[in-house]
């Protein structure tokens, strides 16, 4: 084996575990099972139970042929059990194969340590983009509330005013959006459930995608108009609901034909508020099911 690699020897099971915890360990370890103090199985036991030494891979090469000492080799953690005398070109290619496999998982610990790092990147960049994004729409809402609210102001303005500070608020909600989806993919996401009316984002979400989609002269309805006895307030997470409302719509909007009706109609059904958008036009065939 010296031709092709850099062989390390022990005399006895201690000087073995002695180089397996070194800051330089084997790739790989050829161990007997007939040795003096500790035995090849101690070794073996004492390497799995260290996490420093448990993974690297042990062939046990040994006089004892008999089939219960390959048994309990191979249930101790080694990965191959080898009978003296050993056939060299064997013990080669066996080797050979072995380091293949410790190099392959060597590479995907790196790509695994790579992505981890790419993560944390993304998760920091994701911090400082939303903290970045959400104070000057926090301050463009603030300030188109303040418009609205000024008695000098042209009326004939407050839609447009109105329609600036829902889109302020629709993307400081996008932003907490997005930070909610990461915790949702890795199960960290905790429900914070409240109660909110559902009709009256609806309203306004129906009076900003009139405004936006002015050009195409739709009617839209949302039935019933008032819900004075709060009737469609629901528990749930308003950041959720709200672009997924906002989606539904804007599609409607999108699909439905020129100077046609967008209608939403709300109603409750054994205790759950059902929610209805019709709309000109079909879905196309393809994403029909999703």
């Amino acid at each position: 084996l010296n031709d092709d690699y850099k062989v390390l020897f022990a005399k006895d099971g201690k000087a073995a575990l002695k180089i397996c915890q070194s800051a330089t360990p084997p790739d790989v370890v050829l161990l007997d099972v007939m040795m003096p103090e500790m035995d090849g199985h101690q070794v073996l036991q004492a390497l799995r139970s260290e996490p420093r030494t448990a993974e690297i891979p042990v062939i046990f090469v040994s006089a004892l042929g008999e089939v219960e000492h390959h048994l309990q080799g191979l249930r101790g953690g080694a990965i191959d059990y080898l009978t003296k005398p050993v056939q060299p070109e064997i013990l080669k290619l066996k080797l050979a194969n072995v380091l293949a496999q410790v190099q392959r998982q060597r590479a995907l610990q790196l790509e695994c340590d790579e992505l981890l790092r790419l993560a944390q990147l993304k998760d920091n960049a994701d911090s400082i983009i939303s903290h970045d994004l959400k104070n000057p729409l926090a301050t463009i809402s603030a300030l188109a509330q303040k418009l609205a609210q000024d008695k000098n102001f042209p009326k004939e303005w407050l839609p447009k005013i109105n329609l600036v500070d829902e889109l302020a608020l629709q993307s400081i909600n996008t932003v907490n959006l997005t930070s909610d989806i990461l915790r949702i993919e890795a199960g960290q996401y905790a429900l914070d459930a409240e109660w909110f009316s559902v009709h009256e984002m609806l309203k306004q979400l129906l009076q900003a995608a009139q405004v936006n989609f002015h050009s195409k002269q739709l009617v839209a309805y949302l039935s019933p108009d008032e819900d004075p006895c709060s009737s469609f307030d629901v528990m749930g997470d308003p950041k959720l609901c709200h672009p997924m409302l906002f989606n539904l719509i804007k599609n409607a909007f999108e699909a439905a034909r020129a100077k046609t009706k967008v209608a939403i109609s709300l109603s409750r059904h054994e205790g759950d508020v059902l929610i209805a958008i019709e709309n000109t036009g079909a879905v196309p065939a393809d994403i029909r099911e999703q």
